[in-house]
């Protein structure tokens, strides 16, 4: 019995974006150019910096929306209570109780 024939898997050229393929025994490998990665040097990581990069702002986007908004329920929320602190002390303090009878309890 003979032996494969060793086939030049890189004539196809199959490592993308200026990478090197090197010839293996039934197989290849890449060797990417700097800034690429991936099986076939496919990838950017300028790329994969700018998405990391604008997921990372639009998480702290999010925190810093929630946390203004919860900042603004909270100052509704006294205010709120202040107009309704003025308005019983408008209501129930500046003017006097007045009763038409005289209760008597014994």
């Amino acid at each position: 019995m003979g032996s494969l024939p060793d086939i030049d898997e890189c004539s196809s050229s199959p490592c993308h974006n200026g990478g090197t393929c090197a010839d293996n025994i039934a197989g290849y490998s890449c060797s990417c150019a700097r800034g690429y990665t991936g099986t076939y040097c496919e990838t950017s990581e300028f790329r994969l910096c700018i998405t990391r990069a604008f997921i990372f702002r639009i998480i702290v986007y999010a925190i810093i929306t929630t946390i203004v908004d919860v900042i603004i329920i909270v100052v509704v929320v006294v205010v709120l209570v202040v107009v309704v602190l003025i308005i019983i002390v408008i209501v129930f303090v500046t003017k006097p109780l007045q009763c038409n009878k005289m209760i008597h309890l014994w």
